[in-house]
């Protein structure tokens, strides 16, 4: 099948995780990736997870898809099906149900971990998932000034987060 509609996509090792379906509380994997082929899902529940809450964004690292809602985060591990729908993936474990992402746009993975923007400001979840820790003092006042983030990025070089083009 076709990748599904979705409004935003995060890639892992061996699969692309598309969010903002039909159903805003799933989320869903590719079938595995083979170098030299076309992407290719599947509409089997097997590919699918579901969270307790509406996906605002997601993100991939140290082996774990990480679904942001509002005001939760939810972290998905496992192998999950092989191409014929065979596996799990594990149920979705709460990182923290009092702090998550407004903005799937702001989301940025880093060598320190996945910078996201909530509704308190920047923060950051660090390798490992531990708990979520504010980042967003030096940019507070103009996060505050210009609430909608239209991108982020690392600087070539050093570990700092660039807001784009806020509005």
């Amino acid at each position: 099948s076709l990748a599904p509609s979705c409004r935003f996509m995060c890639s892992s090792e061996d699969r692309v995780w598309f969010g903002g379906l039909w159903d805003p509380r799933v989320i869903q994997a590719s079938r595995t990736i083979i170098p030299g082929e076309p992407l290719q899902c599947a509409t089997s529940n097997a590919f699918k997870v579901l969270l307790p809450d509406a996906c605002t964004g997601l993100a991939y690292q140290d082996g774990t898809t990480v679904g942001f809602c509002k005001r939760s985060i939810y972290l998905v591990t496992g192998d999950g099906p092989n191409n014929q729908g065979q596996g799990l993936w594990s149920s979705p474990r709460a990182l923290t149900k009092n702090l998550g992402c407004i903005n799937y746009l702001s989301i940025l993975e880093t060598s320190e971990g996945i910078l996201f923007q909530s509704e308190r400001g920047i923060y950051l979840i660090p390798r490992g998932f531990g708990a979520p820790v504010f980042v967003g003092a030096g940019v507070q006042e103009t996060v505050k000034a210009y609430p909608t983030c239209l991108g982020a990025a690392v600087h070539s070089g050093a570990s700092i987060l660039a807001i784009i083009g806020l509005t």
